[in-house]
């Protein structure tokens, strides 16, 4: 199974598609009847993170790119685990 899901919003006319929004995610769980509780949300930023929490989606924040922002400027905003990189992902996901 392969999809790719964009949403092309300009952020200040956001529809629900847009992160943190839930739009996408609905969208494949119609189309590839998608357990979310049994799936993840791995991203680098506060609105990765925020729509997996919206989702009740286990969260991964990966600390590369944006990530290490993200924690510093949302500490409200909390993954279910923070890794280091996707090897680090991976790693806990195999665990």
């Amino acid at each position: 199974m392969l999809d790719i899901y964009i949403c092309t919003d300009h952020p200040d006319k956001a529809s629900n598609r847009r992160k943190p929004g839930v739009g996408m995610f609905l969208e494949a769980v119609k189309d590839h009847s998608i357990n979310l509780g049994e799936s993840l949300m791995i991203g680098d930023s506060v609105h990765d993170i925020k729509s997996g929490n919206n989702l009740d989606m286990d969260t991964v924040l990966v600390l590369t790119g944006r990530g290490k922002d993200t924690i510093k400027d949302n500490p409200d905003v909390l993954p279910t685990v923070a890794v280091n990189d996707l090897q680090g992902a991976a790693d806990w996901i195999l665990e």
